[in-house]
């Protein structure tokens, strides 16, 4: 069943979302069955540890990209759930976020869930039933038929959403135009390194609007070479478009996050935060307008925290395969 119709159902009205939930008849040999018969079926289920609910389908628009549908929670010993979502069609925002509630004897979750679409942040109440070795998001597709998402193991799940990471740090990273890498006269400079030196060096390159002003972007540049890196990292440069430093970190390393910030409290010149690897995930702020050197020595925060709120972090440069 097509699972990725899911936000499509969500239509936006005035800032608000109205959530159309469809109504599935079930049917035995093309006879309705009463609701008694229906409750009758449902079996009391087991509940315990973390649930993994994934998809990934062939895009309609590129045969080479795919379409991604997650959804993974974790029930404690009073059956509260806490989880996070990704619906993530090929070439668009989709959406993204994190849940709480409840979940009852049969199966079905009771929550809210806070998330990220089109820019904006929404929060809606819903409710989804674990059905056998699916889950109901709680619509009707196009066809009308009840939308699943199927249940997977850990080891399928964390296969597939690496593929989904892949994916958009693919679409995203740089690691072949090196216009703003060979302006890095400090490279040449101080260490030594020839024009041909600077063609082979590696690096992945992010574009990202650190100051909030969509008019002047950022640029995240991880120059990886035995010259630059040591034990705790490699140098991360902060550039302006020309290629001009803006700040370098040393000690860094992939993955790096940066803070989501909703469309309607963006402030112009305000510096966001990023966070980045330095002996733990470490937050990087800024302190009037200026990021630290040396991130090592900064607020740790858990990597855990950052993937359990989808809404709020985004994930901008890690390795590629």
């Amino acid at each position: 069943m097509n699972s990725h119709l899911g936000l499509k159902k969500l239509i936006k009205n005035k800032g608000m979302l109205l959530l159309l939930v469809g109504v599935l008849v079930s049917c035995e040999n093309g006879t309705p069955k009463k609701q008694e018969e229906i409750k009758k079926e449902k079996k009391s289920v087991e509940l315990d540890g973390t649930y993994y609910f994934a998809s990934q389908e062939k895009s309609s628009s590129d045969s080479s990209k795919y379409n991604y549908h997650f959804i993974e929670f974790e029930v404690n010993d009073t059956n509260h759930v806490k989880g996070t979502f990704y619906y993530k069609p090929y070439g668009t925002d989709g959406a993204q976020g994190s849940f709480k509630g409840v979940i009852d004897s049969s199966g079905v979750l009771k929550i809210e869930r806070k998330f990220l679409a089109e820019g904006e942040i929404f929060k809606e109440k819903l409710n989804l039933t674990l059905r056998g070795n699916e889950i109901e998001l709680g619509y009707n597709d196009s066809n009308g038929v009840e939308a699943t998402l199927p249940q997977v193991d850990e080891l399928n799940y964390s296969k597939i959403f690496k593929g989904y990471q892949q994916q958009l740090l693919k679409n995203h990273l740089n690691t072949t135009d090196r216009s703003r890498l060979m302006t890095l006269s400090n490279l040449k400079n101080s260490m030594g390194y020839t024009d041909e030196d600077m063609a082979k060096l590696k690096f992945m390159e992010a574009m990202a609007d650190l100051d909030n002003d969509p008019y002047e972007i950022e640029y995240l540049l991880y120059v990886i070479d035995p010259m630059l890196c040591g034990s705790g990292g490699c140098n991360l440069y902060l550039l302006k478009e020309d290629g001009s430093i803006l700040q370098k970190l040393t000690v860094t390393s992939p993955p790096i996050y940066i803070d989501i910030q909703e469309i309607a409290s963006i402030k112009k010149g305000q510096w966001r935060n990023f966070y980045v690897y330095s002996d733990g995930m470490r937050m990087v702020a800024p302190l009037d307008g200026k990021y630290p050197s040396n991130p090592s020595i900064l607020q740790e925060i858990q990597k855990e925290e950052l993937q359990s709120f989808p809404e709020q972090y985004q994930l901008i440069m890690d390795y590629l395969e």
